[in-house]
């Protein structure tokens, strides 16, 4: 990190939820200030058939989750409908991510989680292995990537549940030159990100070093080819590293 006496100024790209939780932490942490922008915003879609398909949970071998808003809409779901947490003893639960995880454990449905070392869809293919005889729940934002509809066929049952809407972040523009990093928290925030950038001519004004959290995010920006620095996840002492 620079001298403690200039103070580093990181912009945050990402839900509100999100943004606030890296803000306290790096505000507290790693003497910083910084710029939180919501970016993408959630929107529930009606929730009808993911009351079916929980009201019918022994059916399936595997739920497969990739957020912490998917954790917070499932159980409210099973309260509401006050379904009894011993139907969901012999379901296996992937989690995507170490705080989904942690989400899925303060739920206290699941008792069998997983979580694939690599948090993305690939990672997850290769934690499921073969996937016969099995029958697989994925509840998940709508506009997603499809690879695992591909690869797991008729076995998959996909249920959207949210969808994500980009936010105006022009705001950040009227800093930009003064910023250290941008975190970006997504590769549809990325894409945004970068295409705001490029309407306003200010590609070649942003100093700041671009942090992109998770791979596909980290994928995007390369295929814009924009430097950056990438981590595998939210962990606040891997961002600590890339800030010094």
């Amino acid at each position: 990190m620079t001298d403690t006496a200039s103070e580093i100024i990181v912009a945050l790209l990402g839900t509100k939820r999100t943004v606030d939780e890296w803000g306290d932490l790096l505000e507290r942490e790693c003497n910083c200030k910084t710029i939180r922008i919501t970016a993408l915003k959630f929107e529930r879609l009606p929730s009808d058939a993911l009351d079916n398909a929980l009201l019918n949970i022994e059916k399936y071998s595997d739920v497969i989750i990739t957020s912490k808003e998917t954790v917070s809409i499932i159980g409210e779901r099973i309260k509401e409908l006050e379904i009894s947490k011993e139907r969901f003893k012999k379901v296996s639960v992937f989690a995507i991510g170490n705080k989904t995880a942690k989400c899925l454990d303060e739920l206290n449905v699941f008792s069998k989680i997983r979580v694939p070392k690599n948090f993305t869809a690939e990672g997850l293919l290769q934690e499921i292995g073969e996937p016969a005889n099995r029958r697989f729940l994925l509840p998940r934002a709508l506009h997603a990537r499809d690879l695992l509809e591909k690869k797991l066929g008729k076995s998959l049952d996909v249920i959207h549940i949210y969808r994500t809407e980009l936010c105006d972040i022009s705001c950040l523009f009227d800093e930009i030159e003064r910023i250290d990093y941008v975190v970006v928290g997504s590769s549809r925030i990325a894409a945004h990100f970068v295409q705001e950038l490029e309407k306003r001519n200010l590609s070649s004004k942003v100093k700041a070093n671009i942090i992109a959290i998770g791979a596909v995010t980290g994928n995007t920006l390369a295929k814009l080819k924009i430097p950056h620095s990438l981590l595998q996840n939210t962990s606040i002492e891997k961002l600590k590293e890339i800030l010094k």
